[in-house]
Parts: structure tokens; sequence; C-alpha cells
């Protein structure tokens, strides 16, 4: 169990929420190339490394953006490695990008390209190719349109101006402002320099993601760090002999565990709980969605109280567009993919009653996904349907996408799941993912890889399986304590 797509937002927070100045040489030459090292700390533990590459050619700037890192989840090792490359013209004008994910075994790449306010993607995944059209927003910015403007602004302290990131890795747009700080001594892994904070907030999802970068007076960045999950991602400027050393894989979910302050029994998950939860600070931020099966409300002391029941009253009911919505395939729940269309309806066998069927499929995507271990990066429907491996997200992509197969409007839940037993921790909350489908009225959840959903589960939120709908989870995560627990 664990919410993969954090492992995805480290990728972003490195490739595509760099803020202004973190590309190397103002001012480069034509036919020059730059490259940038920067080493990754997780937790202050050397976990991977960063490359940054700008390319000025006679018409255009190529950036290149990737990192990697290895993951320790359990026993087992995940390694990522991630690049994004932009076209520009020279005055910063988006022309096209390539966005590409590794992860054991997984591999995602998209390609696309902008015109006449318009970009055309193309993505490639299992052997599949889906494509995809949007509008591109006139104020829409790739790296070098980015590192133009901060060059306008400057790096006066006080000066602050807006800028929309697009996010190539999830094919969406990110507003976010930029905020020029004093001049602060820094450590640069045992050397000081003198350098200009610089903080950018990033509008990923419910709460702002704030990224903190350290900038030379010539506008190269040499620090950037931003907290997640309960863990702090630090990237480093240094030689690319220092920035690619020896790393040990990074313990990253451990941080994110909740203890419970009882027991649990089955016949507690069975009714109903509600829970005390508090933040790790007063200033921490936490989101927690309601739905059909989760309430929430803020206590005078600013605790919350969440209630969670297996089936809720039911809601007012989809529009059109939303209930269409949550019927598409996706880069990650190719619902229109013939294996799953097989694995859907042998899964449903002459079960007509949509809730009856989403069982069998629960019970069908438990015993299918046969291999379940914590080494699979973040693997899409089609790839749980042909490898049969995985643990929790998987087999919640895999459902989601069968639901779909069969005209069920499903979504993906991310969260904490109440368990005995998880690498030697008794009695915790662990990152958990699971599926919901809208059926009579109201989404219900279904989970395939617990066997059951049950009041033990506390949402935080949902998604179409593209992991940047997570990102309110992973603020979250790591950042809460469970003081009580009554069962109802």
């Amino acid at each position: 169990m664990k919410t993969k797509p954090a492992l995805i937002l480290v990728a972003l927070f490195l490739l595509e929420a760099i803020p202004a100045g973190a590309n190397p040489a103002p001012d480069a030459p034509p036919n020059s190339t730059e490259t940038t090292w920067m080493a990754l700390l997780v937790g202050g533990a050397r976990a991977g490394h960063v490359k940054s590459t700008r390319e000025v050619f006679p018409a255009e700037v190529h950036t290149t953006e990737g990192f990697y890192i290895r993951i320790n989840r359990g026993a087992a090792v995940t390694e990522i490695q991630a690049e994004d490359r932009f076209v520009e013209t020279l005055d910063g004008q988006p022309l096209g990008f390539r966005s590409s994910l590794k992860m054991s075994g997984t591999e995602l790449t998209t390609e696309g390209e902008i015109r006449d306010g318009r970009a055309y993607a193309t993505t490639f995944s299992a052997g599949t190719e889906m494509q995809q059209e949007f509008d591109w927003p006139e104020n829409a910015l790739l790296a070098e349109g980015h590192r133009l403007l901060a060059q306008r602004h400057g790096l006066v302290p006080g000066t602050r101006y807006e800028v929309l990131e697009f996010l190539a890795s999830e094919l969406r747009f990110a507003p976010a402002s930029v905020t020029v700080g004093q001049t602060e001594t820094v450590d640069l892994l045992g050397t000081e320099q003198q350098l200009i904070r610089v903080v950018q907030s990033l509008q990923l999802g419910s709460t702002p993601t704030e990224v903190i970068s350290w900038i030379n007076p010539e506008g190269q960045e040499k620090k950037t760090r931003m907290s997640m999950m309960g863990t702090t991602f630090e990237a480093i400027a240094c030689p690319e002999a220092c920035a690619t050393a020896d790393t040990e894989p990074t313990t990253l979910f451990s941080a994110a565990i909740a203890h419970s302050p009882i027991r649990l029994s089955q016949q507690n998950r069975e009714s109903a709980i509600t829970y005390t939860v508090s933040a790790a600070s007063p200033d921490t931020p936490l989101f927690f969605p309601q739905s059909d099966e989760q309430t929430v409300d803020r206590a005078e002391n600013g605790d919350y109280r969440i209630s969670v029941r297996r089936l809720g009253p039911g809601s007012a009911g989809l529009d059109e567009d939303t209930r269409s919505a949550h019927l598409q395939p996706t880069r990650w729940l190719q619902a229109e993919a013939p294996e799953v269309i097989d694995l859907a309806r042998r899964a449903r066998g002459d079960e007509t009653d949509p809730k009856l069927a989403m069982l069998r499929l629960e019970k069908f995507v438990q015993d299918y996904v046969n291999d379940k271990n914590l080494s699979v990066g973040y693997a899409s429907a089609l790839e749980v349907a042909r490898n049969r491996s995985g643990d929790c997200t998987e087999h919640a992509l895999l459902l989601a996408a069968m639901g779909r197969a069969l005209g069920i409007p499903t979504r993906v839940a991310t969260g904490l799941a109440y368990v005995n037993n998880w690498l030697g921790n008794q009695h915790v909350f662990v990152p958990h993912a699971w599926t919901q489908a809208y059926i009579d009225g109201r989404w219900i959840s279904f989970d395939a890889a617990l066997g059951r959903f049950g009041a033990g589960h506390i949402a935080l939120g949902y998604g179409d399986g593209e992991p940047g709908s997570f990102y309110d989870s992973v603020h979250t995560l790591g950042n809460i304590s469970i003081v009580q627990a009554e069962a109802h």
C-alpha cells in the first residue's frame, strides 16, 4: 500500500515547479549548450540527481530537465527517471514539449506541439497511443519564457509577479505567484554562499505548494527546497561527479504513517467511525474532501472531525458533463483497451445490476493481481491487465478502468487505510488508494487491494488516475495526527 503519485510529484517538483532564475546563464550566445547538475537530497540523505541543459540555436531554445531518484519501499526499491524537454523561440514563445517517465519497467511518453492557441499531444504507453487536444492560454509559459519573465522582473527584494506554469507530465496548467526575498547565507553541501531567496507558490490542488529557491545575482539557481509527506526535498547545485555520487534508496513513506489511537476491529470498520484529526503544526494546511461516505467538520480548536461510513445517503446527482468525464478513458485508465474490456466482461458475467457488478469486479481484481508487491512504480490499468502485478494503486486503477469499460462512472480515491500491521508498525493508517463508482445517485467505494471498503478508510482526494490528481493527498500525508477514533 502506498500513494505512488507522490513519486510523480517529486518529478514535478524537480522538473516543472522550479522558480524564476532556475536556468543557467541569462544570456548564452547562439549554438551554445550549458548544463547544470544538482544533487537530490530527501530528508537530508542523498537519493538521486537532477540535470538541466539549455541549448541555444539560431532560432530556438531547447531546455531539457531530467532527474533520477531511488525510493525504498519496504524491501522493494523503485528507481524513477523523468525528463521534460521544451522547445521555444528565442523570445520565449512555446513551440513544443516532450515528457517521459520511467519507473520499474513502466514507461510513459507524451509529445506535443503548440500552434495557433492550441496544444496537440500524443501519449505513448503500454504499446498504445492517445491523442489529446486542448486550448493553450496566451500567458502560459515554458522554461525559457519563465526565465525571460524572471529576468525582466529582476531580483529586487519585494518583487512579486504571477505566472501560469505548464506541467508537461500532467498536460495541465497551474497558476503560480513568485516573490523575491532577501539575501541569505545558504549552506551548499558544506560551503556557504550569499544567495537570494525566491519563493514560488504553485496552485496544484486545494492547497498551494510552496517551493523555495536560492539564486545567485546572475540568476543561477543553487538550491531548491520543498516539503511533502512530512519529508523535505532539496536539490543542491554541484559538479557532475558530486551530483551523481553513490546514493542510498530513501524511505519516503515512513513519515506518512498515522498511528491509530485504538485498535479497530473488523466490526468497527463495518459500522461508522468518527475521527478527530489535528495538524502537525497550526500552520499546516490540511484538506479532507466531503463525500457520500465521508463528512468533515472543523472544531473550535482547529481539529477536524471526520465521520466515515460504508454507505452514505446519496447526493443530488451528476450533471451530464461530469458523468461523461468519469466514463472516459485516460492515459492511466485505458477503458477502451480490448484487454481491459475483456477482463471487465469476464468479471461481470451475467450480472446487470451496477453495484453487484462492481462487487464482482472488486473480487476479480483482488484475485487477478496475483503478484502483490511494492516494487511497481505506478502502472497504468492496461499494464496491470497484462502484468498482473502491483499493490493498492494498481488494483485501484485496473478496477476503475474496468468499471468505465462497462459504462459505470468511476474515479480513484487516495487517502489512508487502517491495517493491523505494516512494515513492523502496529495498528496504523497507511497511504492507500481505492476505487469509487457512481451508482444509484451516490459514490460508493470498492477496495480490491484490501478486499472491501470500510470505515477504516479516510479519503484525502479523488482523481481520474492521473498522478497529478493526488496533490491534496501529499500535502496532508505526514502532517496529521489521529488523536481520537470513536466507533458507533
